[in-house]
Formats: C-alpha cells, structure tokens, sequence
C-alpha cells in the first residue's frame, strides 16, 4: 500500500500510520517511499523517518536536502534532527546558510553561533 497504490492520499496514510507503529521493520519501505513522484509521500515518509529514527535512511534523507522542492528540504532538515545525527549536521549547515542568504534573515539555530 505504501509504495503500490494508485492514490498518493492512501500512500501518505500509510507512511503516516507507521508513525504509531513506530517499527523500525517499516525503514525500508518508507526509504523507497522517498523517491515518490507525491511530495505528500515524500513528506510523511520523511516525518516517520524521524519519528522512528530510522538511521539507515541518512544517506538518503542528506540526499534530499539538496531537493528543488524547498518542503522536502525542510522536511528532510527535520528528519535528520530527529535521528540526531552528528554526522547530519555537517550536511545541514550549509543547507541552513543557503536558506540565510534567500531569506535575508539568520535562522534562529544559527543566532548563538
């Protein structure tokens, strides 16, 4: 249901509902729901992710900070503060220092540095 059917609302629901089910058995999955054409999909399955803290998505989820759609990057930015990851946080500073020169402001996170 995940990754196969034809609704993009059914394939977030169920990347949502695995959020509860909180099992880490569901990573791989969620990891290919990563590649659907639905930024919805996209979403949820990167919010579970991190819910799980599903750390073989790493790689993957880094992968998506440099996506076009700047919600995914969000998201994906999100996911990897919910693993926690150190090794994450060299891959988010310099999304975050983009972020700074579009918007014009300095995010919060970077004020005490």
């Amino acid at each position: 249901m995940l990754t196969d059917d034809a609704e993009a609302s059914v394939r977030q629901q169920a990347a949502i509902s695995l959020s509860y089910l909180a099992d880490p058995a569901s990573g791989p999955a969620l990891m290919q729901a990563l590649k659907d054409k639905s930024a919805s999909v996209r979403y949820a399955a990167l919010h579970t992710l991190g819910t799980i803290k599903y750390s073989p998505a790493e790689d993957a989820i880094i992968e998506l900070l440099h996506s076009a759609d700047a919600n995914t990057s969000r998201s994906a930015i999100s996911a990897l503060g919910m693993l926690q990851s150190t090794t994450a946080v060299t891959a988010i500073i310099p999304e975050l220092a983009i972020a700074t020169s579009m918007s014009g402001s300095r995010p919060r996170a970077l004020s005490a540095t």
